[in-house]
């Protein structure tokens, strides 16, 4: 019988659908009736998954590439005729992306699509990412590898990308069944098969069986199969169909399919459906992992300095692209173990120590301190217990600190910090080295409460008193900022008042001072020193517009430029004419602030002002014309 009316129908309908993609065209032949006969043959003997709610995919059947002509026709065939799984829209329309109409489907099917034009449509590798994180589906048929080339995030999530066909269509090879009782591999019953179809090998970083369920692979213990010419893999890992967890999702890919054979094939077009009921969600089937394995386990116990970088953005991947609760807890698992192994190297166990940033620590910190010691790892380690909440990481630091090591202890104050715990880091203050006191006292001024406060206030050696004082203003800084104002401005105004006190820390001061009370930006502005006026008027978000526009009249030159810049970030067009007073000032950078700041206030009063202005040499006349020209916009 061949394609139906109202197969044909569908096809034509959404092949034309889009106009931005109408200029591409693919011919599908009808199959002929006989093997039309078989399909529905294949079909009805398939024992299909009960469907939880009617079911709906999108096949999609674009090729920019190579054209698998045969497989398209009875692939798309196949899949209209699988109706007591799934309904089907076949598409080879890009618009049928737009994550609105994915929202219709539980899968998206790619039947053999080749080199899609991502560069010039990027809207498809988001939509399907999304799609799929969502809780949909994926199944990608044969040359649906060969696909994502500028998309490698897409390429990633379906776990393979094409890198050449060693196994030629005119071979029969040897296929072994990764797992022979797994429910996606029930349809050739427990058995290998040998077969005749082109068969991919997968390009790395995107294949990586750590992060697959691999469900059937290459026999190599066949002759023929492991003698084919092209193989590129050091492994000789050639997986053919494989499943994943992604985000909520599930993605099913099969290698077979490259003409009609594998749909005319019992085994084999059952093992596709069976794939994509899976991809939809109603073959249930344990999709974990694999997992990390002894091959991958040893490329980081033995890192040397030159392979670290690449073992770790090989465990971060899988780290971040295993979507499985338990997979995750082994992989975890075993890179604690490996920590732990004295055979481990230092970079290996650095390689660790950096992936378990984002993973989270282990229970048993013992490793992690331990960890401390070497020069290699210790900036991971202490990184690793600074950001683990909880008293044993705190005691693993504090413990650390009893280390005659200077570098050592260093690093562990500067983890401290980070983990706010001046009880710890306050006593180093007073310790008799002096990059130890000088790494107490920054650290003390970067956690910034009323513990370290207690310190920072405590006068310093002559050497050490610098560095006290630049953690002082850091510590008053940081106290306002998180809300504990009545502390911060008890300790700010003695700072303050005393002008024996540097700059740095009277501004500091200054700026907590105005923070607590608006008020206090007049008082500031009347200060000697340059320092304490610039600070208020970046830190006068809050004081009254007339405030500051009165500011304008006194202030110097430099603080004048800040103030209508201040103004204008207000757009308060209230204060647009003592702005516009600044355009007769003879210094360049006050006029042209002026000029700017009006940009936003409002200019309509002052043009003849700024007109007057195009006249003058340099910036202010170039600013004056782009001001003119922006109020015509």
């Amino acid at each position: 019988m061949g394609y139906s009316a109202s197969f044909h129908s569908r096809v034509l309908g959404l092949c034309v659908a889009g106009a931005a993609s109408a200029a591409w065209s693919q011919t599908l032949q009808p199959v002929p009736q006989a093997d039309a006969e078989q399909l529905a043959e294949r079909i009805s003997a398939w024992d299909a998954a009960r469907q939880a709610r009617p079911r709906r995919v999108l096949v999609f059947w674009r090729c920019e590439g190579f054209v698998h002509g045969k497989a398209l026709e009875y692939g798309n065939e196949t899949l209209t005729r699988a109706g007591k799984a799934f309904a089907a829209d076949l598409s080879n329309d890009y618009a049928v992306f737009a994550p609105e109409n994915l929202a219709k489907y539980d899968a998206v099917v790619l039947n053999n699509t080749t080199a899609l034009d991502t560069r010039e449509h990027p809207f498809i590798e988001p939509a399907l990412i999304g799609y799929v994180q969502s809780g949909k589906g994926l199944a990608v048929i044969h040359a649906g590898a060969d696909n994502f080339y500028k998309a490698e995030r897409a390429a990633e999530m379906v776990g393979g990308r094409f890198w050449g066909h060693p196994w030629g269509s005119g071979g029969t090879w040897a296929f072994k069944l990764d797992e022979p009782g797994h429910p996606l591999n029930r349809a050739f019953g427990g058995k290998g098969i040998a077969f005749g179809d082109e068969i991919y090998q997968q390009q790395s970083p995107f294949y990586n069986r750590a992060k697959l369920r691999v469900l059937v692979s290459l026999d190599l213990s066949d002759a023929a199969t492991a003698a084919a010419n092209g193989q590129r893999r050091d492994d000789k890992d050639y997986a053919v169909s494989w499943i994943r967890p992604y985000g909520k999702g599930r993605v099913f890919y099969t290698s077979f399919g490259h003409d009609q054979r594998a749909f005319l094939d019992k085994a084999v077009v059952a093992h596709i459906l069976d794939g994509i009921q899976y991809a939809i969600g109603d073959l249930k089937a344990d999709d974990a992992p694999a997992g990390l394995s002894e091959a991958d386990l040893a490329r980081v116990r033995d890192a040397s300095e030159a392979s670290a970088n690449e073992a770790f953005a090989f465990l971060q991947d899988i780290a971040a692209h295993t979507f499985h609760a338990r997979t995750e807890a082994a992989n975890r698992a075993k890179l604690e173990a490996l920590l732990k192994d004295t055979a481990t190297s230092a970079h290996g166990k650095r390689v660790i120590l950096r992936v378990m940033l984002s993973m989270g620590a282990p229970a048993d910190l013992a490793p992690v301190a331990a960890c401390l010691t070497p020069p290699e790892t210790r900036d991971w380690a202490a990184a690793l217990l600074a950001g683990t909440p909880g008293k044993a990481a705190a005691q693993s630091l504090a413990r650390a600190l009893q280390s005659p090591d200077s570098a050592l202890r260093v690093t562990v104050l500067n983890a401290l910090a980070i983990r706010r715990d001046a009880a710890a880091v306050a006593p180093l203050a007073a310790d008799r080295d002096p990059a130890v006191v000088a790494a107490a006292l920054a650290a003390l001024g970067r956690i910034g409460d009323e513990e370290a406060l207690k310190t920072l206030v405590k006068p310093a050696s002559a050497a050490q008193e610098p560095v006290r004082l630049r953690a002082l203003a850091a510590c008053l800084g940081t106290l306002s900022d998180q809300g504990q104002a009545r502390a911060a401005v008890r300790a700010a105004k003695p700072f303050f008042t005393e002008p024996s006190h540097p700059d740095a820390v009277r501004a500091a001061a200054a700026r907590v001072l105005l923070l607590a009370d608006n008020r206090f930006f007049e008082f500031g502005m009347k200060d000697t020193s340059p320092l304490v006026r610039q600070t208020v008027i970046r830190a006068a978000d809050d004081v009254p517009v007339n405030v500051l526009a009165d500011a304008l009249k006194t202030a110097a030159p430099s603080e004048q430029a800040m103030l209508a810049a201040k103004l204008a970030s207000r757009g308060d067009a209230a204060s647009a004419d003592a702005v516009a007073a600044l355009l007769a000032s003879e210094q360049e950078a006050v006029a042209v602030a002026a000029l700017q700041a009006l940009t936003r206030l409002g200019a309509g009063r002052h043009v003849p002002a700024i007109a007057a202005l195009i006249e003058r040499e340099g910036a202010v006349g170039r600013s004056a014309a782009e001001t003119l020209q922006d109020m015509r916009a």
